[in-house]
């Protein structure tokens, strides 16, 4: 059986004093290099698609975000995406779950080869 705990990749400390997550981001610096990927990634409908919004946060605060293009709508006119925007959430529920499990394992509070915690599970 593989030691699954083995394989995971250390996480940095989560900075002290930052409450996470919170009501209010706290804003980092920017970096070229992320701002030059979200360009791509709103210009780029081959490669990604229509996207809407992108949130990066590094240690804690955000270092880049973006909104934009409309949201298709057949009733009526599409509708400019923007930070109050409710969007279906898709593959992003997916990707914070994965973060919150991460953050359990890491925590010690769940281990990916233990056995289910209710019975049902156990089974496979």
């Amino acid at each position: 059986m593989v030691d699954v705990d083995a394989l995971l990749v250390p996480l940095p400390p989560h900075p002290e004093g930052q409450v996470w997550p919170t009501v209010g981001w706290e804003r980092g610096t920017g970096n070229a290099a992320v701002d030059s990927l979200i360009d791509e990634m709103f210009s780029d409908t081959n490669r990604f698609e229509t996207t809407y919004a992108v949130v990066v946060v590094h240690y804690g605060r955000i270092v880049a975000e973006r909104y934009g293009n409309a949201l298709p709508n057949w009733v009526g006119e599409d509708l400019p995406v923007d930070r109050t925007t409710p969007l279906l959430s898709w593959s992003m529920a997916k990707s914070m779950l994965h973060a919150a499990v991460g953050v359990l394992v890491g925590d010690g509070r769940l281990r990916l080869a233990a056995s289910g915690a209710m019975p049902i599970y156990s089974r496979w």
